[in-house]
């Protein structure tokens, strides 16, 4: 995530590649707004195991609705 704003914006995501639904095992999304913007999880995101969402430092993750982390 590279923009600023909604997660289901591809313009907001590297490539215009917004990450599936479902992120599998071994794959990765990484978390860094354009300078002092902000990424909205406005849609589902399920990661699977071995996957892996990562926020880099001073950046900013908005989650609007429930997180559930699952074991």
């Amino acid at each position: 995530f590279i923009g600023d704003g909604n997660w289901n914006t591809a313009a907001n995501w590297d490539f215009g590649f917004i990450p599936p639904t479902i992120l599998p095992a071994g794959s990765s999304i990484i978390i860094n707004p354009a300078g002092t913007g902000e990424c909205i999880l406005n849609t589902s995101q399920e990661i699977s195991t071995g996957g892996y969402l990562k926020v880099l430092s001073g950046k900013k993750l908005l989650i609007p609705g429930n997180l559930n982390i699952l074991q």
